[in-house]
C-alpha cells in the first residue's frame, strides 16, 4: 500500500470570526473550542463476563466555548437570557424619515458614523415603534443589519440609533434555552478556508467568568450548547442535525435559506 503524502491544503489555522443570531460577537483571545461528545451503552451478559457484545449510541452533545476579549454591553444585552439594557439619553443619529428597509437591512439616507454592533435601532413595524439590535453594518453603504428574530420594519421605518450605556443581568429561572436558540457560525479568518462550522440551534448558557489579572486582558468566556435541528434530518437515522462543517452554500441549501 502506498503511503499518502502530506497535503498542506488540509492543515487549517485557528483564528475565526464568530456570529450568533446574526450578531458579530467581536474579537476572541485564546481560541474558540468546539466539542461533539457522544455517549454510549455497552451491552454485556453474565455468561461472557466483561466481553462487550454490542455498544449502542445513546446520543450526542455539541458545545462551543468562545473567549471574547471585546466586552460589548450591547451585544451582551442582546444575547444573554434575562438581560436588560439601559440606553443612552439621546440618539447619535437623528430619526431618519428617508431610511428604507429591504433584504434584511435598514438603509439610512444620512451617515451612520459612530455606530457599533449591539447598538439599539428604534424603528416602525406594523405602524408601531419597536426596538432591534445592530448585528452588522456597512458604513460606506449606510446599511444596518438587524439581528435574527427582530421584527420586520415597515417599508419606510423612520429609524434611529442609540448606544447601550449599561446592561443588567437577571435570574432567568424557568426559561427554556431551546426557545432562545439561534445560529452560531464560526468563519475562518483565512480567506482560502471556506469550511464553516455552524450550530443551527445553539443556546447560550450564560455563566461568564473573568478576572482583573495583571498583564492580562479581561475576557468573557461564553458557553454555547447545541440542540438538534429536526428540520434537517439524517436520511437513515432520522435524527436532527446538531453541527455542520463545510461550505456555507451547502448549509444554506440544507436549511432552505440563508444564515
Amino acid at each position: 500500500m502506498a503511503i499518502q503524502r502530506m497535503d498542506a491544503n488540509l492543515i487549517k489555522i485557528g483564528p475565526c470570526w464568530v456570529s450568533y443570531k446574526g450578531i458579530q460577537l467581536g474579537s476572541t483571545q485564546g481560541g474558540v473550542t468546539v466539542k461533539n461528545e457522544n455517549t454510549s451503552h455497552e451491552v454485556k451478559v453474565d455468561q461472557t463476563g466483561e466481553e462487550i457484545l454490542a455498544e449502542i449510541l445513546l446520543g450526542g452533545a455539541w458545545s462551543a466555548e468562545v473567549p471574547l476579549v471585546e466586552i460589548n454591553k450591547g451585544v451582551m444585552g442582546a444575547i444573554a437570557p434575562g438581560a436588560d439594557i439601559i440606553e443612552e439619553d439621546s440618539p447619535f443619529v437623528a430619526a431618519d424619515s428617508g431610511s428604507v428597509y429591504a433584504g434584511g437591512k435598514i438603509t439610512f439616507s444620512v451617515p451612520i458614523t459612530g455606530i457599533r454592533v449591539g447598538d439599539v435601532v428604534t424603528y416602525l413595524s406594523g405602524g408601531s415603534s419597536v426596538k432591534g439590535t445592530v448585528g452588522q453594518f456597512d458604513l460606506l453603504a449606510k446599511e444596518v443589519y438587524l439581528k435574527d428574530g427582530d421584527s420586520t420594519p415597515d417599508a419606510s421605518p423612520n429609524a434611529s440609533l442609540t448606544h447601550v450605556s449599561s446592561v443588567k443581568f437577571h435570574n432567568a429561572t424557568g426559561v427554556n434555552l431551546l426557545t432562545l436558540a439561534g445560529e452560531l457560525i464560526l468563519v475562518p479568518k483565512d480567506p482560502n478556508d471556506t469550511d464553516y462550522i455552524i450550530m443551527p440551534k445553539a443556546g447560550l448558557v450564560f455563566q461568564p467568568e473573568f478576572g482583573f489579572m495583571n498583564e492580562e486582558e479581561r475576557k468573557w468566556t461564553l458557553q454555547f450548547k447545541g440542540y438538534p435541528d429536526n428540520d434537517i434530518l439524517h436520511p437513515t437515522y432520522s435524527t436532527g442535525m446538531g453541527l455542520f462543517f463545510g461550505k456555507q452554500s451547502d448549509y444554506d441549501e440544507l436549511s432552505g435559506g440563508g444564515s
